[in-house]
């Protein structure tokens, strides 16, 4: 059986189709290449020749050899495309519309995102990172591993990045970057830099540093500072650990450092110069707490406070000035005057017995002077006890009523022990002892005379009315 070659039901210009190597469909469902263009039916390729193509001939009714020239596509215009070189150039005018291709769905702007794809299209997007593996521009997000800026990132919109920090010189060298705020409303501090700089000349003393910038990148202070040889860091400013824990400190060395847990609770250790403020509280058990002499070490003083009641206690108050305390076991002289209140003062004698010194409270404060009379003892004067009185002088008293004055019966008493003392009675100004009055003669006259004179002398001492 020979098979015929479609040409596709052609209609105007005879179709041109290269001579190429058709197939065949059997009977028995295979298909079957065709080995020569002879054995189909209607091509006849006799006398075919280089670089012709097979042309429908209506007239035979048959495919036959034609050469190209002087028809199928030729030169010149053909509306949308250009053809030169006896269709060895195709040029499309000012572009092909990507409307016109397919079905149309593809846009032109769509087509050219095409230009510079190097390789199969989808198996470079099965190569992208999905979109939870990438970064987005909004939202919180969680960025792991190490990552590598070429150029100075931005933080924030507001916030500006700056390179000019780095310092070359005889003497000082370093780099870093700087964060900060340029926003024209801020004032004052505005952003950081993080430094690493050389300090001296000798390039021994690296250091890092984070300082305080303003609005405009400059340097304000210093936050804190890294010593790179030493791995020392030092604080400017105070640190706050708002309520959290300095933890794993080891153990002190020198006298700045700090003191951890362990060490402050552990053994004995020696305090110099140390204050406590005023709102801590130390208690220290009497056996724990010593003093002892800043001269003599061995000279040591201890307070007992076994004699305080359970569950009690006591304040004691120094006084306002350098002083010596009394004890109740030594010799002691009180060189200042001393206060006793309620007024009462209790003194122990060499026996079991208590004299107990009491003071009236009055109003006004009252001196007590003991005399010194040049005698080891002297004894108070008593109100519940009989006693001698020897050589005093005594100011206005009154004698209870019904009380009575005793003289001796041996010797006798004295009232007034010279003319020129005076006394007085009833009220009467005191006066010295009169002159003497001459005996009365026998006459009248006389003994009025001198019982006047008598008379008078009475009146003026006060035992009688004038």
């Amino acid at each position: 059986m020979r098979y015929k070659l479609d040409p596709l039901s052609p209609t105007g210009m005879s179709p041109v189709l290269p001579i190429a190597r058709p197939q065949r469909q059997q009977s028995n469902g295979y298909v079957a290449k065709v080995q020569f263009l002879g054995e189909l039916q209607d091509v006849d390729p006799d006398g075919a020749t280089n670089n012709q193509a097979l042309s429908f001939d209506s007239t035979l009714n048959q495919w036959v050899p034609k050469t190209l020239s002087g028809g199928g596509v030729t030169d010149g215009d053909k509306g949308d495309i250009t053809v030169s070189g006896s269709g060895s150039v195709w040029t499309v005018d000012s572009g092909l519309d990507a409307a016109k291709i397919g079905s149309g769905d593809v846009s032109n702007t769509e087509f050219g995102y095409l230009n510079g794809v190097t390789g199969a299209i989808q198996t470079q997007l099965n190569t992208k990172a999905t979109d939870t593996s990438v970064v987005h521009l909004t939202g919180d997000e969680t960025i792991a591993g190490t990552k590598t800026f070429t150029n100075n990132p931005v933080v924030r919109t507001g916030y500006a990045q700056t390179v000019a920090i780095n310092t070359l010189g005889a003497q000082y060298a370093g780099s870093g970057y700087q964060m900060y705020s340029d926003v024209a409303s801020l004032a004052g501090p505005a952003g950081v830099q993080f430094y690493a700089g050389i300090a001296d000349a000798g390039l021994t003393q690296s250091y890092y540093s984070i300082d305080i910038l303003d609005r405009a990148g400059g340097y304000l202070s210093t936050l804190v500072t890294w010593d790179l040889a030493t791995k020392v860091q030092t604080s400017t400013a105070d640190i706050s650990m708002a309520g959290n824990k300095v933890v794993n400190l080891g153990t002190p060395t020198a006298g700045t450092d700090a003191v951890n847990k362990d060490y402050s609770d552990s053994g004995t250790q020696t305090l110099t110069n140390k204050t406590l403020g005023n709102t801590n509280v130390v208690t220290v058990r009497d056996d724990r707490f010593t003093i002892q002499d800043s001269g003599d070490t061995t000279k040591q003083a201890v307070f007992e406070l076994s004699g305080i009641t359970t569950a009690t206690t006591r304040t004691y108050t120094l006084p306002n000035g350098s002083s010596t305390l009394l004890t109740t076991g030594l010799a002691q002289t009180v060189t200042a005057a001393k206060t006793f209140n309620p007024g009462t003062l209790m003194v122990a004698g060499a026996g079991t017995g208590v004299a107990t010194l009491a003071f009236s409270n009055t109003a006004t404060s009252t001196t007590a002077t003991i005399p010194s009379e040049g005698v080891a003892n002297i004894a108070l004067v008593s109100t519940g006890s009989t006693q001698t009185l020897l050589n005093k002088t005594l100011g206005s008293f009154t004698i209870s009523d019904a009380a009575n004055i005793a003289l001796g019966t041996t010797t006798g008493t004295q009232i007034g022990t010279s003319t020129t003392q005076k006394r007085g009675y009833y009220g009467a100004t005191p006066v010295a002892q009169g002159a003497a009055i001459a005996d009365a003669t026998a006459s009248t006259v006389s003994v009025m005379t001198q019982l006047n004179l008598l008379l008078a002398r009475i009146r003026a001492t006060g035992d009688i009315a004038t």
